[in-house]
């Protein structure tokens, strides 16, 4: 099964949406557990690279 892609702007929204919510950048594990359902760390490393946290 083909993983759907998600459009860099909708990534670069679920970040901003949990800055603003956490008061700071999230780590590469709170994209997971509290990012979208869409837009976690495998996904946010094949389209921007490796991350940190």
């Amino acid at each position: 099964m083909q993983e759907a892609q998600v459009p860099d702007e909708v990534l670069l929204e679920a970040i901003r949406n949990l800055a603003d919510e956490l008061g700071r950048v999230p780590t590469a594990l709170e994209m997971d557990v509290k990012g979208a359902p869409s837009v976690g760390t495998q996904v946010l490393h094949r389209v921007f690279g490796p991350l940190n946290g």
